[in-house]
């Protein structure tokens, strides 16, 4: 014998996913980027919707305030150095368009990391649990 029962569902009301207002149509999708195609053309082809929108809003305001010369700082979290993005921000900076970076701790353990032996990011769930860190145990300097 069970000690519970089923939820009842005589109070649930349904209708018609064809009535019900939706946040994402197929309208707004983007488009994949097509050879020989330009990068506006490819920032153009982007979603127009949530995150989509965020990201040109953005892009649009980062561009504007290089353009108008307007001081631009990054602050940022170690996932860009992680997924590879250091050359792109170092570009930016070069360009002077990105004029400060503000940082944490963990970008510089990543980009140390890099720099010393070409790569980064342990699996620290997988590590933790045994008790090792590559900081602790053996020291690459």
């Amino acid at each position: 014998m069970s000690d519970w029962e089923p939820i009842s569902i005589k109070k649930i009301r349904s209708y018609s996913v064809k009535d019900r207002p939706s946040k994402v149509r197929q309208d707004d999708f983007g488009a994949p980027w097509k050879a020989g195609g330009s990068m506006g053309s490819w920032f153009a082809s982007l979603p127009r919707i949530l995150a989509g929108n965020d990201f040109r809003a953005v892009v649009e305001k980062l561009v504007r305030a290089a353009r108008e010369k307007k001081m631009i700082l990054l602050g940022m979290g170690a996932h860009p150095i992680k997924v590879g993005l250091s050359p792109h921000i170092i570009d930016l900076m070069e360009r002077g368009i990105v004029r400060g970076l503000a940082m944490n701790g963990a970008c510089v353990i990543h980009d140390t990391e890099v720099a010393m032996v070409g790569h980064t990011s342990e699996d620290v769930a997988a590590r933790l649990g045994e008790g090792n860190s590559v900081w602790r145990m053996n020291r690459p300097f």
